[in-house]
């Protein structure tokens, strides 16, 4: 898990989406927006879960909630995300949570302050810099 919640790395990162086999298996409106469900099978064994169902906004292309099932298909957590911002002209994800229905258990995220292209200087990436963070 992130830091004990009911995130992990895997639901963090970026996950490409040539990694899963995709089908839109219905639509339906989460909060007012027409979403398309879909379900994501990943091509290769041994990953993290079995299966994710996304909801994906048809307005905006932005998801709205993930269920995430276990390597024996059975529902594991539900993303939902409960507010979007619009900040300097990009959709960010200011409010969501994580819920952990095998656990019943959930961890909330809100970013109180959200900043955009506030600069960063050339030598932040430079290799020196960059192995600090590690």
């Amino acid at each position: 898990s992130f830091m004990g919640s009911d995130f992990s790395y895997d639901d963090l990162g970026a996950r490409h989406p040539d990694k899963d086999s995709h089908k839109i298996i219905g639509t339906e409106k989460i909060n007012g927006e027409s979403c398309w469900i879909i379900e994501s099978t990943p091509k290769a064994s041994g990953e993290t879960y079995s299966k994710t169902i996304s909801w994906i906004s048809q307005e905006r292309t932005m998801g709205l909630k993930r269920e995430f099932y276990d390597k024996k298909g059975a529902l594991l957590k539900v993303l939902s995300v409960l507010e979007l911002r619009e900040i300097d002209g990009f959709l960010m994800i200011a409010h969501t949570e994580m819920k952990n229905v095998q656990k019943n258990h959930k961890t909330t995220m809100q970013f109180a302050s959200l900043l955009i292209n506030t600069g960063v200087k050339d030598d932040g990436f430079t290799e020196r810099a960059l192995m600090r963070g590690l």
